[in-house]
């Protein structure tokens, strides 16, 4: 009866798991193809990948740092390969988020229990934010895969003790890095940490991994040492004021995280803030106290809670040390997963006092992610670049308007400069090319308020007053201050 019972279960996981994989492939799938192009994926489209292999993987001539190196490689095999479309260049963005799945996955499934598997697999995939970057022609989504990766061969080299396991974390944590240099903040504890882990677990044949895991370190080392003192050569790591690790990191990612959702009213990306911020500290506190106890030995849920604490410990020594700037929502993306790792080590040390407090933390966890996962998830529409959210809308509005009028001349259109990367990149560039029916104007620095295009597009309602007297606003953005103007016609 036992086996039977205990059939169904993971019968049920397996669907669940099934439906949950199928959902995240047609999710990030069709977000890439929804999603209209940022203004800084046209940046490495266009600025990095027409670059020489040799500038793009040393910064020789352009030291900016989001040529996130081993992406900016993929997109360009994959443009060249499929031409230039805004969902081929996200083809590399888009396996970071399938080799995301694959080692959450792999990760849940260290688990004991089947309730366990499910929340670990769950709070991992769970937020919207960072599952947007699975689908933009940016680094941050390869290297959170390649980054989640790597701790999962880290972990099952805990319980094999393999070489190959001990390759696959030390190459994929180097893929981390090069596809997005941020994730040295990450690298440099896993690189300590993965030290005593490799003393403590399966001490045979002890030399030959560290012979492994160095030249992990030693190749690292040299693909990243050029483009690091390039950057610092060109002044990226500008320090311009530091509110704290507190105000410059944790809030904005967490307010990012939930952005819309409102359970607390107007305070709740306060509240929540707060709330992840001493969850982490009492997280901590029982990591701290189960290593002791254990002789100061790592288990694997010791291991990942102690590198979560690391890369936040090492974020604020490199701030206050080396003067680097406190990372944003954007770039902290992969403290994330790092988070999301110590909600299931919580939720395994709880379930090892079968305590109804399991049920309570795992439920209240589950709900929270449901109802921001709700109120957050876009088939459309990204967070960061809000404003580029309307370029499908209004070019469908001036292709509309094109064809139902029978004109023989394009349209002529021109735009705020935040906004131009994007509409030039679908009007111009993108297959099909549009600019037979629509006549973008060239790329301009700074905000014009022009007379002689037919329609104009802004991204501020200030601009209002400034255009009222040439332009009428024919369409508004429902999700955004951004607005599309048509200029009026003359009194005859």
């Amino acid at each position: 009866m036992q086996i039977r019972v205990l059939q169904r279960t993971y019968n049920a996981e397996q669907a669940f798991v099934a439906l949950l994989s199928l959902v995240f492939t047609i999710y990030i799938i069709v977000r890439a193809r929804m999603v209209p192009i940022t203004i800084d994926e046209v940046a490495t489209i266009f600025n990095h990948t027409t670059r020489s292999l040799w500038d793009m993987v040393t910064y020789e001539k352009d030291a900016t740092p989001n040529n996130h190196i081993f992406h900016t490689l993929l997109v360009n095999f994959t443009t060249w390969f499929l031409g230039i479309h805004h969902v081929t260049a996200r083809i590399p963005a888009l396996l970071g988020g399938l080799l995301y799945f694959w080692a959450a996955r792999r990760i849940a499934a260290l688990s004991t229990h089947s309730w366990l598997r499910i929340f670990t697999l769950v709070v991992l995939l769970g937020n919207p934010f960072l599952l947007e970057f699975f689908s933009l022609a940016r680094g941050y989504g390869l290297a959170s895969g390649c980054m989640l990766a790597s701790i999962y061969f880290a972990l099952k080299h805990g319980q094999t003790g393999t070489l190959l396991t001990l390759a696959g974390s030390s190459l994929c944590a180097f893929l981390a890095v090069w596809s997005n240099f941020t994730l040295l903040n990450f690298y440099l504890p896993y690189t300590f940490i993965m030290v005593f882990w490799l003393i403590q677990h399966h001490k045979q044949h002890l030399l030959g991994k560290f012979i492994v895991f160095l030249l992990g370190i030693g190749v690292t080392a040299l693909a990243t040492v050029q483009p690091i003192m390039a950057m610092r050569a060109s002044d990226q790591f500008r320090f311009w004021n530091s509110n704290g690790f507190y105000a410059d990191t944790l809030s904005p990612l967490v307010k990012s995280a939930v952005n819309k959702l409102s359970i607390f009213g107007p305070s709740t990306s306060v509240i929540l803030v707060n709330l992840v911020l001493v969850f982490c500290l009492l997280g901590w506190v029982i990591s701290l106290v189960k290593w002791v106890r254990n002789y100061g030995r790592f288990d694997q849920y010791t291991f990942v809670s102690t590198l979560f604490l690391g890369t936040v410990c090492y974020n604020v020594l490199q701030a206050i040390v080396l003067k680097v700037p406190y990372l944003d929502a954007r770039t902290s993306l992969f403290f994330y997963p790092l988070l999301a790792l110590l909600l299931a080590s919580v939720a395994h040390w709880l379930w090892e006092k079968k305590h109804i407090a399991t049920q309570a933390f795992m439920g209240t966890v589950l709900l929270l992610i449901a109802l921001n996962f709700m109120k957050n998830a876009s088939f459309n529409r990204q967070t960061e670049w809000w404003f580029d959210n309307a370029t499908f809308k209004f070019i469908e509005y001036m292709e509309r308007l094109y064809h139902r009028e029978k004109r023989t001349q394009p349209i002529t259109f021109d735009c705020s400069w935040p906004m131009q990367n994007s509409f030039l990149f679908h009007i111009n560039d993108a297959t099909p090319r549009l600019n037979n029916h629509i006549y973008m104007a060239p790329w301009h620095p700074g905000r014009t308020y022009p007379q002689d295009t037919e329609f104009y597009c802004s991204e501020g309602i200030e601009d209002h007053q400034k255009l009222a007297e040439n332009y009428d606003i024919v369409f508004r953005y429902p999700h955004a201050p951004v607005f599309l103007y048509q200029r009026k016609k003359k009194q005859e």
